[in-house]
């Protein structure tokens, strides 16, 4: 469904908030076509809605019981910037990062965001595209959201 150009048709800008906690990571198989899912659900939100979703740090695959799932490998890094090329507010964006306590199940750690939907009129794509987007992964970096397990993430 979200690699449909117009999923959901008639339900876009309707909620103020959407939620996905391991699943978006799980459905693309390059970060091109993630960011094109993210657009698709970013367009169910109202201007200024949020987005929260979670996904594995660098993990291709899972296990759930007796079953394996695909999954996209992405940084935190990987993944701010993939929101924001998407439609999320810069600088509303705030990334956390959790340690895999079993990192053999395959995956290094949990990620977790957050980031409210620009308005209309712009385009993060330009944020992202200058300079394949160095000067707004070098924000990204610098900002206080980016912490560990344990740390209290708030925007700087």
């Amino acid at each position: 469904m979200a690699a449909l150009e117009k999923p959901l048709e008639g339900l876009h800008d309707s909620y103020d908030l959407v939620v996905s906690n391991f699943c978006l990571d799980s459905a693309p198989t390059n970060h091109g076509q993630f960011v094109h899912f993210i657009q698709n659900v970013l367009s169910l939100l109202k201007p200024e809605g949020f987005l929260i979703l979670s996904a594995l740090e660098e993990s291709r695959s899972y296990p759930v019981g007796d079953r394996t799932f695909l999954a996209l490998p992405l940084t935190q890094v990987e993944l701010g910037l993939m929101l924001v090329r998407a439609g999320c507010d810069p600088d509303s964006l705030v990334l956390s990062r959790v340690a895999a306590e079993r990192p053999e199940l395959g995956y290094q750690g949990l990620l977790f965001s957050c980031g409210r939907k620009l308005r209309p009129r712009s385009n993060g794509a330009d944020l992202v595209n200058r300079e394949d987007g160095h000067g707004l992964h070098q924000s990204l970096r610098s900002r206080s959201c980016f912490r560990g397990a344990g740390d209290s993430c708030t925007s700087a």
